[in-house]
């Protein structure tokens, strides 16, 4: 909350029991009013800051997402939260991505089109992953029904391992 007080030049004052917030432009802010109201939009508002609707297929998902999120959070950095859900992904952005001494929206509004290129980006990735594990490639050499064989056949040849 300080480094975003600090990054708008202004006081915030959060009632979370009204669901408010209440903003005093300090003397050397850049922005005005309705634009510090649509950073916090951004930060904090109850519609998520972007809205990428993509169809994730159930088997691309784990490649979207990663072991343990890893995917997912290295498309969102530092500067944004994402959700993915069944229709697409949301997210908002963190404090991290509002620079000090803000002087316009512009800023903000690459931030939020620069994720939702590499959201995109990341599904591209996913799809070809997917694909490349699904292919099915030359064989192992081996399967259950041989080793059972050699198991059998040393079973009646009476070499059997002691422990």
């Amino acid at each position: 909350l300080k480094q975003l007080e600090k990054a708008l030049n202004c006081s915030l004052v959060f009632q979370r029991s009204a669901g408010k917030a209440t903003v005093k432009r300090l003397p050397a802010a850049k922005l005005s009013e309705e634009d510090v109201g649509q950073v916090l939009n951004l930060l904090a508002g109850r519609a998520p800051a972007l809205d990428v609707a993509l169809t994730i297929a159930s088997n691309h998902r784990k490649f979207f997402i990663g072991k343990g999120g890893k995917g997912i959070r290295s498309l969102a950095g530092s500067t944004a939260k994402l959700i993915v859900t069944a229709t697409g992904v949301q997210g908002w952005l963190l404090p991290a991505a509002v620079p000090d001494g803000i002087e316009g929206m512009d800023v903000l509004t690459n931030a939020v089109d620069g994720l939702k290129d590499r959201i995109k980006q990341g599904m591209k990735a996913a799809e070809q992953a997917a694909a490349g594990c699904l292919k099915t490639g030359p064989s192992l050499g081996r399967s259950w029904s041989r080793d059972f064989e050699n198991m059998k056949a040393d079973r009646s040849a009476g070499r059997i391992k002691k422990l």
